[in-house]
């Protein structure tokens, strides 16, 4: 048997979610790629994920594992397939589809996309003082678009009030389901960006601000990120100060948080893994990994216990090399799947961020 790692990206806006729905099971992006396991190897496969994102969020490097055993006609075992046979033969099923596996990398027995994961990190774009009609057929479910401009060095400040081990249960969910409350925020910053689009650049959009909102943390609450991302835009509205996001913070207040941020704003970008879970490490690929000397290996508790299944089910299927793959990548059992195809925009400098059950 071997353990494939799974680079993934998807537009959210098209999904139910990441996570398999029994009565709609093509409608989620774990749906669409089992489906396009088994189109690939003819049985069933569960795909285990790092992060389960929710409806209209987006993610550029999603991870998920997977157990592939290759065998002959006979049943007899034969050495595993190549990561990019494996990788062509997905792609070659999930066309009509707004997912595509970037990636795909051996990785020990023993690896968990989501228990091993070091650090995950999220962006969230923002789209303000623009004039909404000139953006919107090309910023439509991939940012948060509002006319009037930000106090981005207001918003700035209060980022630091985030950074750090807190409790932040004024920031997440009534619906999360974690043990505790206290995370640690490595990182929170805004980011201005110039992104507009030819054709779309005047002087009558000089006004036009593009933002992103990056995260970083081992592990997130429920709606934590969209939580946050809310206040620091009320903060650059002049709603509420500083001062206002500390007062919260510390009494732990949900009620005096703003309503959340939208969905379509947010993305995942990464998921980091220490280097030690390759068997080869990755060449042009070194964002994934988190070494060993930047990693603080003193984790709390709190950040490794997420509550999703961590089982995978063993799958066979047989192939002797990449042409192979591809020509297996449409088998006879395969089931056919029901999202409409769009096309994956380019999202400079990670435009990201997850609303996920663990975000």
């Amino acid at each position: 048997m071997q353990r494939y790692l799974l680079v993934i990206q998807y537009m959210g806006t098209a999904f139910i979610g990441w996570q398999r729905q029994r009565s709609r099971n093509y409608e989620s992006v774990q749906g669409v790629i089992e489906a396009a396991v088994k189109q690939f190897i003819g049985s069933e496969v569960s795909v285990v994920v790092s992060s389960r994102t929710d409806a209209g969020v987006n993610a550029l490097r999603n991870t998920a594992h997977i157990d592939l055993i290759r065998t002959d006609k006979m049943g007899a075992v034969l050495p595993p397939l190549p990561p990019q046979a494996v990788r062509a033969a997905l792609n070659n099923n999930l066309l009509e589809h707004p997912v595509a596996i970037s990636d795909v990398y051996p990785v020990s027995p023993d690896f968990s996309a989501r228990f091993c994961a070091t650090k995950r990190r999220y962006v969230y774009r923002l789209e303000t003082g623009c004039q909404v009609w000139r953006h919107a057929v090309f910023s439509r479910g991939r940012s948060w678009m509002m006319k009037e401009s930000l106090d981005v060095s207001a918003m700035k400040a209060a980022c630091e009030v985030f950074i750090g081990k807190h409790d932040f249960t004024a920031f997440r969910s009534s619906r999360c389901q974690a043990k505790s409350p206290v995370k640690r925020l490595q990182t929170l910053r805004v980011e201005e960006v110039t992104a507009c689009f030819p054709g779309l650049c005047s002087s009558s959009a000089t006004s036009h601000q593009v933002l992103h909102i990056v995260t970083e943390a081992p592990s997130f609450l429920y709606n934590q990120v969209r939580l946050i991302v809310a206040t620091l835009v009320a903060v650059g509205r002049g709603q509420m100060t500083v001062d206002d996001v500390k007062h919260i913070l510390h009494t732990r207040q949900r009620s005096k948080v703003p309503a959340l941020a939208p969905a379509e704003g947010l993305y995942l970008d990464n998921v980091m893994y220490e280097a030690k879970w390759f068997q080869h490490l990755p060449a042009h690929d070194f964002d994934l990994l988190e070494f060993a000397d930047r990693i603080d290996l003193t984790l709390d508790a709190e950040d490794e216990q997420n509550s999703t299944d961590n089982s995978t089910d063993n799958i066979s299927g047989s192939s002797s090399d990449e042409e192979e793959a591809l020509s297996m990548s449409t088998h006879p059992h395969s089931s056919s799947a029901l999202c409409a195809a769009s096309s994956i925009p380019s999202v400079e400098n990670g435009d990201v961020s997850p609303y996920h059950r663990y975000d």
